[in-house]
C-alpha cells in the first residue's frame, strides 16, 4: 500500500512537474512571438478587435448550456484548435489572446447552468432533432402548410437576402477569366457560372417579391457588389495578416525548438517569405482570386447584416475544369457554419467569428433546416441527386445533402439562418445542355426551362422554411 502511495505521488509529480513545464514553453513562446510583434508594430494589430463584435458576442452570454456548447464541438471544431484558446466549466468560457498559455484573457461569458436553449425552453437534443420534426410540414402538419401556402402573399414580411456567387462575368468575359468560373468546352459554347447564379438570383427574388417576401440580392448586377476596383485592395494589409496567421503554422515553433530565441528570426527564410519583398510580389498575383474577394465576400456579409435578414442563401454551382466536361458527379448539397479550419483562429477577429456561431446553437440548427429544405426543394423540382457522402470539399456531413464548412459568408452573417449552396454540377454533360443558353452574351441573364426549375424547387424550399419558423416560434411560446 505504501510502495502503492509513493508511486501514485511519484507519477503525479512527474504529470503536475510536466504541465509546469508546458505551460513555461507556452508562455515563453508568447512572451516571443509578442517581442517579434512590438519589434513590427504588429502587436496592437494582432489583438485586435471591432468593439461590436466584443459587445455582439457579450449578448450571447447566459444563453446556452456547457452541454450545449459542448454537443456542438465536433461539427464546428473537428481539429480541436480551440481548447488552445479556450477555458470551459458548466458556469462561464473564457476566450484567451494567447494560445496554450492563456495568460491574457480577451472575453469571459457565462454559461446556463440548465440543459436547455433559453429562447425555446426545448431540451438540447429535442431542439436538434424532434424539435424541427415537430414542426416540418410532413403529413402531420400538411394541411397546416397547405392553408399556409395557398395565402396571396405567405412570405409578408421575411427578408430574404439572395447572394450570387462570384464576381459577374464582365466585359468580354473579364471576371470569368480572372477567377475561372465558366466552362467552355468548345469555341463557342460557353457557361459563365456568375452569369448562371446571377439569373438564378435575380429570377428567384422576382417570385419572392411576388409572395411577399422583402428581397436583397447582394450582386444584381455583372460585376462586383462593392464599388472598390481590385487596384484598390490594400495587399500589403493582407500579407501583413496572413504573416499574423503564420505564427501557428508550425514555422515559428520550428525556429524556436532549434535556436531558443528569436535572435536572427527576421533574417530566416520562415521570416522574409512571409513578411519580405518576395511576400508582396506573391501576393500581388493573389491580388484578385484572393485578397480582393475576401473584401468582396465582407462587403456582401455586411449588406446582409445591416439588411436583417431572415433568411440567406448563397447561390453557387459547380465544375471541375473550364475545358472539359466530367460524368462522375452531379448532386446538390449546401453548406452551414463548421469544420473551422486552424488558421480560421488565429486572430482575435477570426475567435470572436467562430465564437459567435458555437454560441448560437438554435441559429445553427435553423441553418440546417433552412439548407435541407432548399437542397430537397431543388432535388425534387430539377431532378438532382442529393449528396450523400461523409465528405465534400472542405467539409464534414451533418445529414444528407447538408455540409460543416469554414466559410467566409458561415463565419460573417451575423443575423438570421444561412444557407451556401452548390445547386448542381454545370460541367455534367446533361446539365451543361440543358442550362446552355445560344443567345447570351456578357452582362445579360440567362433563358433555360432548366433555371425555372431550379427557381421553382428553391420557392419551394423557402416556404417550407419559413412555415417551420412560424411554427417553430408558435412553439417557443405556446409548448410543443
Amino acid at each position: 500500500m505504501r510502495l502503492a502511495i509513493l508511486t501514485s505521488f511519484f507519477v503525479l509529480s512527474i504529470f503536475m512537474g510536466r504541465s509546469v513545464w508546458v505551460d513555461h514553453v507556452a508562455s515563453r513562446r508568447f512572451e516571443l512571438l509578442s517581442q517579434v510583434l512590438r519589434a513590427h508594430q504588429l502587436e496592437v494589430k494582432f489583438n485586435e478587435v471591432e468593439e461590436s463584435s466584443v459587445v455582439g458576442i457579450r449578448e450571447l452570454a447566459g444563453k446556452v448550456s456547457q452541454f450545449q456548447f459542448e454537443g456542438l464541438s465536433k461539427i464546428m471544431d473537428p481539429s480541436q484548435t480551440a481548447g488552445r484558446y479556450l477555458r470551459v466549466n458548466s458556469k462561464e468560457i473564457e476566450l484567451f489572446y494567447d494560445a496554450d498559455s492563456k495568460h491574457r484573457s480577451q472575453v469571459t461569458l457565462s454559461l446556463n447552468s440548465a440543459d436547455t436553449d433559453s429562447a425555446t425552453g426545448a431540451k438540447f437534443e429535442e431542439f436538434s432533432d424532434s424539435f424541427w420534426a415537430s414542426v416540418n410540414p410532413g403529413l402531420l402538419h400538411q394541411s397546416e402548410f397547405s392553408i399556409f401556402r395557398s395565402r396571396p402573399r405567405p412570405l409578408e414580411g421575411v427578408r430574404i437576402a439572395i447572394d450570387p456567387g462570384h464576381l459577374g462575368s464582365g466585359e468580354n468575359g473579364y471576371w470569368d477569366l480572372e477567377t475561372g468560373k465558366y466552362i467552355e468546352p468548345d469555341p463557342g459554347r460557353k457557361i459563365s457560372e456568375s452569369a448562371l447564379a446571377q439569373t438564378v438570383s435575380l429570377n428567384l427574388a422576382v417570385k419572392l417579391r411576388e409572395l411577399g417576401a422583402q428581397v436583397l440580392v447582394t450582386r444584381p448586377e455583372d460585376h462586383p457588389a462593392q464599388s472598390n476596383e481590385p487596384t484598390r485592395t490594400d495587399v500589403a494589409a493582407y500579407v501583413v495578416l496572413d504573416f499574423l496567421r503564420s505564427f501557428d503554422s508550425g514555422w515559428f515553433d520550428e525556429y524556436l525548438n532549434k535556436n531558443g530565441d528569436i535572435i536572427g528570426l527576421e533574417k530566416s527564410p520562415g521570416f522574409l517569405e512571409r513578411l519580405g519583398d518576395e511576400a508582396l510580389k506573391k501576393a500581388e498575383k493573389g491580388r484578385v482570386s484572393d485578397y480582393f474577394n475576401r473584401d468582396e465576400l465582407s462587403y456582401r456579409a455586411k449588406l446582409i447584416n445591416e439588411f436583417g435578414a431572415d433568411f440567406s442563401i448563397g447561390v453557387h454551382f459547380d465544375a471541375y475544369d473550364s475545358k472539359l466536361f466530367q460524368t462522375v458527379s452531379d448532386s446538390v448539397r449546401g453548406y452551414v457554419a463548421g469544420n473551422v479550419s486552424p488558421r480560421s483562429f488565429v486572430t482575435a477577429q477570426q475567435r470572436i467569428s467562430v465564437l459567435r456561431n458555437w454560441l448560437s446553437p438554435a441559429q445553427w440548427y435553423g441553418s440546417v433546416m433552412l439548407t435541407r429544405e432548399l437542397v430537397r426543394g431543388i432535388s425534387a423540382a430539377a431532378g438532382v441527386p442529393i449528396r450523400t457522402s461523409e465528405t465534400d470539399f472542405g467539409a464534414i456531413r451533418v445529414e444528407d445533402g447538408v455540409y460543416a464548412r469554414d466559410l467566409r459568408l458561415n463565419r460573417e452573417i451575423k443575423v438570421g439562418y444561412f444557407a451556401s449552396l452548390e445547386v448542381l454540377n454545370y460541367d455534367f454533360p446533361d446539365e451543361f445542355n440543358a442550362l446552355f443558353d445560344p443567345h447570351w452574351t456578357s452582362g445579360a441573364l440567362m433563358q433555360s426551362r432548366r433555371i425555372d426549375e431550379i427557381v421553382n424547387g428553391l420557392v419551394e424550399g423557402l416556404l417550407r422554411a419559413s412555415f417551420q419558423k412560424i411554427s417553430a416560434q408558435k412553439v417557443a411560446k405556446n409548448g410543443l
